[in-house]
């Protein structure tokens, strides 16, 4: 069985875990299309070669890179790779309203394979009219799609999609290099007194960090903050922190790469996701939630979009938009080591049975079997 992956996120190598994983199945050839760069956290990202060598990896130049919707590859170079792969399956990850899926169908369509879409999408909308054409035609004409949480999928079936859709992220969590560890000299270096909350993100309004800095602001002294992110409220932020007089145990720094991650996390005794609803986005999964339970760190998050779903019962939620809530759900974890030490077993037990990429690798490979047994 031969799959090819459209996909712009996995230029990012630690992405491509789970197509690792999918290439030690019996039978299964696994081939990588990228572009030759992306924008990922607001860092210019070059395409620079598998983080395995059972994964074949193609790149080809794109134009408008950072553009989810918008980015596209030159012209017929999609059907050229696939006419001369001649894959089973093309599995797209892009968007299904996105220019990038719709080179990638017709490119699937060439040679008559199938083709497999996946999508973060949780938000009923109405795209501008190309986008709007671009996702019929998607949708007539993919084989099934895998949706990132269970709105996603409400949403297929309210636009018509009668054909397979699953419910699974698009990524799962790396538990070798996400777990529990000593990191004393980094939280040093950093300046973090003994109990420290934390948020690991991009910087921006949705995200709600703000919340977070007034909760800090009603706890004991003794507890420090690190923000680990940068984006557009950066400034904003900092400007809280002073008014809220939580700037001297209150940390700025700035993102870092995935594979420094684990470390971060390690800093902290409490990580929270503060997101909040907008009119055109609530969280879609909350992947940094997954990578903390992994590193046995107790999570909080708001209730928006599909955080509970993805924390289960090894985290609290917390009413979104209210910091008062969250300060007292962060007041609970930090006074009681008996919950704290729970919820710390629990995400670790959860992210190894639903989130690692073994087991998004297995689930994509049982999905694989079925549609090649329906044909």
């Amino acid at each position: 069985m031969r799959i090819l992956f459209v996909s712009h996120s996995s230029v990012v190598r630690s992405y491509q875990h789970k197509l690792c994983e999918l290439a030690k199945f019996p039978g299964v050839e696994v081939h990588l299309l990228v572009p030759d760069r992306w924008i990922e956290g607001n860092r210019l990202v070059q395409a620079s070669g598998p983080l395995c060598h059972e994964v074949t990896f193609h790149v080809e130049k794109a134009y408008l890179v950072g553009r989810v919707g918008g980015y596209f590859y030159r012209p017929r170079a999609l059907t050229r790779l696939v006419k001369r792969l001649k894959p089973d399956l093309v599995h797209i990850e892009e968007e299904p309203w996105s220019v990038a899926c719709w080179q990638a169908i017709r490119g699937t369509e060439a040679i008559g394979a199938k083709a497999l879409v996946f999508t973060w999408e949780n938000i009923w909308r109405r795209y501008r009219w190309v986008s709007e054409k671009i996702l019929r035609y998607v949708l007539e004409h993919a084989a099934h799609i895998i949706a990132g949480n269970e709105e996603g999928k409400g949403l297929l079936l309210k636009r018509g999609f009668r054909k397979g859709i699953s419910v699974f992220p698009q990524y799962g969590v790396d538990e070798n290099a996400f777990k529990r560890k000593e990191v004393s000299p980094l939280k040093n270096k950093l300046g973090l007194s003994a109990t420290v909350v934390g948020y690991i993100g991009r910087l921006e309004p949705s995200k709600g960090v703000d919340l977070l800095l007034r909760a800090i602001a009603r706890i004991d002294s003794r507890v420090s903050c690190l923000i680990l992110g940068d984006g557009p409220e950066k400034k904003k932020l900092v400007t809280l922190a002073d008014e809220l007089g939580i700037e001297g145990r209150t940390v700025f720094h700035g993102g870092v790469p995935n594979d420094k991650v684990p470390d971060y996390l390690n800093c902290l005794d409490l990580l929270v996701l503060p997101s909040r609803t907008t009119a055109q986005w609530k969280e879609q999964f909350g992947r940094i939630l997954a990578e903390g339970m992994a590193c046995e760190v107790p999570v909080i998050g708001s209730s928006s979009g599909e955080i509970s779903e993805t924390i289960g019962d090894a985290g609290l939620i917390f009413d979104e938009d209210d910091s008062e809530d969250l300060g007292r759900k962060i007041k609970f974890i930090l006074e009681n080591d008996s919950a704290r030490e729970t919820l710390a077993k629990k995400g670790r037990s959860r992210v190894m049975e639903i989130y690692t990429n073994k087991w998004i690798a297995s689930t994509l490979y049982s999905l694989y079997k079925s549609l090649e047994l329906s044909e």
